[in-house]
């Protein structure tokens, strides 16, 4: 009975323990999953403005931070003002760190964590600023660093909750679309067969020239004035490079339907492809005869 009540206290902190690791571990393992994020690109930038909107009509209705004891006939324009710079701090994570340090924003790469450190960015290069800003004109009164700190914090937790979330239901979604896209290219007749003709692509460039039946082309990789080409040859799988201009390849290409654009620079012919996997940071394709796998943008996917 003793020994019982003694080992209780003992056995429940191991319990404790072993639950604390499972969760520290499936933590991690959240944590080095692949996302998509929104910096560089087109989503960046609207999301800066929807936030300086959302900043901008929140000191001009609710008026926080001493802003409604602000008396002079410019306060509309430094409203303004503060919408501007919550902009600023935006586009100062959206754009400008990435293209500071393009070796951590690789979108090929990019994981759940570095998602969560972005969203951490984002909140406080905004608050900097607009609080500085508020400080310096005077329509406000921010306790820096404080409530700089205390924001961060704050938002910080709920971007770990977002994050997450957001995984999980790219995840989802995009393993839906690509188990979807599988069942179609198992059951998919061959494309670009046209009954009775043999139709050849010719590409010509200044230091080669390739002529080929279309299905024998397997992927381009398109440059501006040099293109790869794999295809097939009695041979195997030829890899070659041809010194060619990118409207030229595109115009040969574009006159096969077999052939589809999974990025802006690289052709593959559908007939040819393995199969489809995914995760939260979009979508993968895996090529006969290729040995590595190709992404492919989100926005591509619904074209193939």
């Amino acid at each position: 009975m003793i020994k019982a009540i003694i080992s209780f206290p003992i056995t429940l902190i191991q319990h404790l323990l072993t639950v604390l690791n499972r969760l520290i571990s499936a933590f991690r393992a959240k944590c080095n999953k692949q996302i998509s994020s929104s910096y560089l690109s087109i989503n960046g930038l609207l999301n800066s403005v929807l936030v300086a909107i959302t900043i901008t009509l929140i000191a001009f209705f609710l008026q926080p931070f001493e802003i409604a004891l602000y008396g002079s006939s410019n306060k509309n324009l430094l409203i303004i003002l503060l919408g501007i710079g919550a902009l600023s701090g935006m586009l100062i994570t959206e754009f400008i760190l990435p293209k500071l340090f393009s070796g951590y924003f690789d979108k090929s790469k990019w994981k759940v964590i570095q998602e969560i450190s972005i969203i951490v960015m984002r909140l406080f290069f905004t608050g900097l600023v607009v609080m500085i800003m508020g400080n310096q004109t005077g329509i406000a009164r921010f306790n820096l660093p404080a409530e700089l700190l205390i924001l961060t914090g704050i938002g910080s937790f709920l971007g770990v909750i977002y994050t997450f979330l957001k995984e999980y239901f790219l995840h989802k979604t995009n393993l839906m679309k690509s188990l979807e896209f599988n069942e179609f290219i198992k059951n998919m007749p061959l494309k670009g067969q046209t009954q009775g003709l043999y139709p050849v692509m010719v590409f010509t460039g200044s230091n080669d020239k390739i002529s080929i039946v279309p299905n024998q082309l397997i992927n381009v990789q398109i440059g501006k004035y040099r293109s790869e080409f794999n295809f097939q040859n009695i041979f195997g799988t030829v890899k070659k490079e041809l010194d060619i201009p990118k409207s030229d390849v595109i115009k040969e290409i574009s006159r096969h339907s077999q052939f589809k654009k999974t990025s802006s620079d690289f052709y593959v012919n559908i007939n040819a492809l393995l199969k489809v996997s995914s995760d939260a940071s979009g979508f993968k394709i895996k090529i006969s005869k290729l040995d590595e796998e190709k992404i492919v943008k989100t926005s591509f996917f619904k074209d193939l």
